[in-house]
């Protein structure tokens, strides 16, 4: 993982760490509690270390196989979880968001492809990083994760859209979208092309307040979890189109 990452031997056991946050350390803010789940044992250890070292992020736990991984994510009480995508990632987040308390799952991959990074989006990933990705890219990733908004480049955007030529829409999601304003789904619609909320209140000639209140109301009505997740519903349900 950048500099901070290492080569884990096969042969190494796996490990797991937990932690609960010392009396005397953090912001007056609560830390954005973070889950670290990597296949090389190496890897996973010197995540938890650097990210340790972030003043509004704390490591709950690591840990580099999936034994367990689904309860013990849920019993540290998770925000956000690195995951390894070899690490079973889409079965992994649909378990995770079918929880009363989904944390927000951010894939880590060398190379993924389009057939699997649609299948992770559906499973309710929101995040997609390089391996090669540096220490201020992760700990950004994890702050807009937090925060609700998803972690994608616009290439990804413009796979997930194009997507949909070969993925039928769901009776769910079309009755679920038939909740939307005429006004939620031009959010959508425009947020769709990887706009962000600036530049979808200038296309729509709203402020970006009255465009943030709309794109939040629409996640409500749709139930989920971040924007990623809304535009998808949308496109499965119909009412965005590429």
């Amino acid at each position: 993982m950048g500099r901070h990452a290492a080569k884990g031997s096969s042969m190494m056991q796996a490990s797991l760490t937990l932690r609960e946050p010392r009396a005397d350390e953090g912001p007056a803010t609560a830390p954005i509690r973070t889950y670290v789940l990597q296949g090389q044992v190496l890897v996973a250890e010197s995540l938890r270390l650097a990210l340790d070292q972030e003043p509004d992020i704390l490591v709950v736990g690591s840990q580099s196989t999936t034994s367990l991984a689904v309860d013990r994510i849920l019993h540290a009480r998770a925000d956000v979880v690195l995951l390894d995508v070899s690490l079973d990632a889409v079965e992994l987040a649909a378990q995770l968001r079918c929880s009363s308390a989904s944390p927000r799952v951010i894939v880590i991959s060398t190379d993924l492809g389009t057939e699997l990074f649609l299948s992770c989006a559906e499973a309710g990933i929101i995040g997609f990083l390089p391996n090669s990705a540096t220490l201020t890219e992760v700990a950004s990733a994890i702050r807009r994760a937090h925060a609700g908004w998803s972690v994608l480049t616009i290439e990804q955007v413009a796979t997930l859209v194009g997507g949909h030529e070969r993925r039928p829409s769901h009776a769910f999601d079309a009755e679920v979208c038939k909740k939307l304003s005429v006004r939620e789904r031009e959010v959508l619609q425009v947020v769709a092309t990887g706009a962000s909320i600036a530049e979808t209140a200038a296309e729509l000639c709203m402020s970006s307040h009255t465009a943030q209140t709309h794109l939040k109301n629409a996640m409500r009505k749709l139930n989920a979890t971040s924007k990623l997740a809304a535009v998808m519903i949308a496109i499965r349900g119909g009412v965005v189109s590429e």
